[in-house]
């Protein structure tokens, strides 16, 4: 538990830090971070192939009974090194798409 509260400590600060075209939602009792990308301006139609192409697989939020098109949720319940370089793309990516 303790790792997987590190993770997303790890993956809340350096996207609020690093990408703020981004706006991540703390999690409360789980190992998946909700992440807003509505600021990027890509339709939602379209932001799984844009993470993708960066080397990114986040599960979209349009796979999910609410309306949350423009949400991603990344998994941080990994090793840390696939964090932080999941982490980097995602920022690259947020770069060259904005």
């Amino acid at each position: 538990v303790a790792y997987l509260q590190e993770n997303r400590d790890f993956a809340l600060d350096y996207i609020c830090r690093k990408i703020p075209c981004l706006r991540a939602l703390k999690p409360e009792a789980t190992f998946l971070l909700w992440i807003d990308c509505s600021e990027m301006g890509i339709p939602s139609e379209k932001l799984e192939g844009f993470f993708r192409s960066a080397g990114v697989r986040l599960s979209m939020g349009s796979a999910y009974r609410e309306p949350t098109g423009q949400f991603v949720r990344l998994n941080f319940g990994c090793r840390r090194a696939v964090l932080e370089e999941g982490r980097g793309r995602i920022a690259e990516a947020a770069a060259f798409g904005k």
